[in-house]
């Protein structure tokens, strides 16, 4: 896949880097590709912005971007009232920019010596606006600045693409790809601005063997919601995992991570979320495990107030029973920084249309033997009806879709449970209202 696309396809990417007009040339580019302009806020002056970079600089960075600096005496107000009045500016900035990027510059100078307990409400507060808005999130980082490990751990989590911009003497500066949610068949690149004004940036080489070895994860299981469980251990059923089912006692689950798997999803029937609620999450974090923690929730609903208990509680992701598969498969893969998932797809989603049962059947197998959960492809025929599909539904479990006045076959959903089958259906349906049901039968556990 190429650079361009990773950056389209991402709501969150972080670019790491010393020098300020490497980076900031490397925020225009990466607008220019994907053909987007953004809001972009700093923590300098104006006029110290302007000696950042050039005159020359500044007229192509402002081709991309409406840059707005914070007040000359934005510390001053900060001492006098706390964050809380920056959080207010963030707000009305993303919710009237009418740029589709947010970008943040240089983000470990928002915060001084004395600002530390601020960083990860800062930074939680930040994700929220632009996900409320529905913005994607750029920021850029100097790793020697104040609190930049601590910024980097607090968006871990939320990172589709992390990239460093190394400097040389010649001009052409090493695009490093940290990590790319997306898979990227190179690991750096070549980035330069030619005279003509033109930007290169190639892949230096292809990713070595050893950098596409594939890692292995050992992963933790645990919880009452035996249901759930079933079906997120159908992800991990693979060599690349171990994974071990505990049951949904204390003591046994903190036994099974002294070794520090490096994942454990807790699901629970339980509704009630209060702080009693998360006394696992805290366990882990004062036995001071590694292991990141998801805890799937037997609530329908998860308020913000919930994901505040949560992050206090060192919970690292949260979500409702009926969960979008979607997003807890990105949220695994963000923790793992590792698309192992997103390597099954591109392995197996097939780029043509299929004209008949039996190929469709292929793929069929193919999804069931790769593990995917869901996937879109296209099925055509003269007639599309349920007792025809039914030929191909070989087990309970699997749900089709399909735009009825095309006679188009459109999404299949493997292994899921009717209600976690809705989710997707009713996310697919804001695209394409006329999305509907060809059938639907509740899902049974792997391998039944």
């Amino acid at each position: 896949m190429p650079l361009y696309q990773s950056v389209s396809q991402a709501d969150c990417v972080c670019i790491q880097g010393e020098r300020q007009s490497a980076v900031l040339a490397l925020v225009e580019y990466l607008l220019e590709s994907i053909n987007m302009r953004a809001q972009l806020l700093t923590g300098y002056s104006r006029e110290y912005f302007k000696k950042v970079i050039t005159a020359k600089e500044m007229e192509r960075l402002h081709e991309r971007v409406e840059l707005l600096a914070l007040a000359a005496n934005w510390k001053e107000k900060k001492h006098l009232y706390g964050y809380a009045f920056m959080y207010e500016d963030l707000k009305r900035m993303i919710n009237t920019s009418s740029e589709p990027i947010i970008v943040i510059h240089s983000l470990g100078d928002f915060f001084e010596l004395h600002d530390g307990n601020e960083v990860e409400a800062f930074i939680d507060t930040l994700i929220r606006l632009c996900k409320s808005a529905q913005k994607k999130l750029l920021f850029t980082i100097d790793i020697e600045q104040n609190f930049s490990k601590s910024i980097l751990k607090a968006f871990h989590h939320h990172i589709d693409l992390d990239l460093h911009v190394r400097t040389s003497n010649s001009g052409v500066s090493t695009l490093d790809i940290l990590f790319s949610i997306q898979p990227l068949g190179f690991k750096s690149l070549s980035f330069a601005l030619l005279p003509q004004g033109i930007y290169r940036c190639e892949p230096l080489d292809e990713a070595s063997q050893e950098a596409q070895k594939p890692k292995f994860w050992h992963v933790v299981l645990a919880g009452d919601d035996t249901e759930n469980l079933d079906r997120i251990a159908y992800l991990f059923d693979s060599a690349l995992f171990k994974v071990e089912r505990v049951e949904a006692n204390l003591s046994l689950i903190l036994s099974r991570l002294i070794s520090n798997p490096d994942l454990l999803v807790f699901a629970t029937k339980e509704s009630a979320l209060d702080a009693g609620r998360f006394e696992l999450c805290r366990s882990v974090q004062e036995q001071k495990f590694k292991t990141q923690i998801i805890y799937v929730t037997g609530k329908s609903f998860i308020r913000h107030s919930d994901r505040r208990l949560a992050n206090a509680s060192r919970c690292h992701d949260l979500f409702e029973r009926d969960f979008n598969f979607e997003a807890l498969i990105t949220s695994v893969e963000r923790f793992l920084r590792d698309p192992f998932y997103s390597r099954r797809l591109d392995a197996i989603v097939p780029n043509v249309t299929v004209m008949d049962q039996e190929r469709f059947a292929q793929y069929k197998q193919a999804c069931l033997e790769a593990r995917v959960f869901f996937v879109c492809i296209n099925y055509q025929a003269a007639a599309i009806d349920a007792d025809r599909m039914a030929s191909v539904l070989k087990r309970p479990g699997d749900v089709y879709c399909f735009v009825a006045h095309e006679e188009r076959l459109t999404l299949m959903l493997l292994n899921m449970t009717v209600a976690h089958s809705n989710v997707i259906v009713e996310h697919m349906r804001q695209i394409d209202s006329s999305l509907s049901l060809l059938g639907m039968e509740e899902a049974v556990a792997p391998d039944a």
